[in-house]
């Protein structure tokens, strides 16, 4: 979504973009899940919206401060590479998880049976149980 910084015509031009981005997942039949994350600006285009732009960048730092990452130059600021390596990340294995736990060691994983790419979106119901039952523990 942040490679077009242009926007989008039209849902199915992101939807389209998305599916080119990751050729493995199947492309869902209902568009309302990347809807609600796209906005429509003054220009008539789709973008990513203020909230989901945030959410990546908000995330990275977190996940920077938690883990003990200096950001180091490179010509981009930490924030921005922390967010292209998140933003890059399209599947997720059981090694990768293994992984980023031995990495983040107080990361937690939830495995939502039967959802794609927009988790929320997909199994809301697992998802919010997850939520729920994280935020109610810590």
């Amino acid at each position: 979504m942040q490679s077009r910084p242009d926007g989008f015509l039209s849902l199915e031009e992101a939807a389209h973009a998305i599916a080119e981005y990751l050729p493995h997942r199947p492309r869902p039949g209902n568009l309302s899940g990347l809807q609600r994350n796209l906005k429509l600006r003054d220009d008539g285009r789709l973008s990513l919206a203020l909230g989901s732009a945030f959410f990546l960048r908000r995330t990275s730092q977190m996940l920077m401060r938690e883990s003990g990452v200096t950001p180091r130059p490179h010509g981009r600021s930490g924030s921005q590479r922390y967010c292209c390596a998140a933003a890059a990340v399209s599947l997720v294995t059981a090694d990768n998880v293994r992984h980023f736990q031995n990495l983040i060691p107080h990361a937690e994983f939830v495995d939502v049976e039967d959802a794609a790419h927009m988790i929320a979106g997909d199994r809301n119901d697992a998802f919010n149980a997850a939520v729920i039952e994280f935020l109610d523990r810590v």
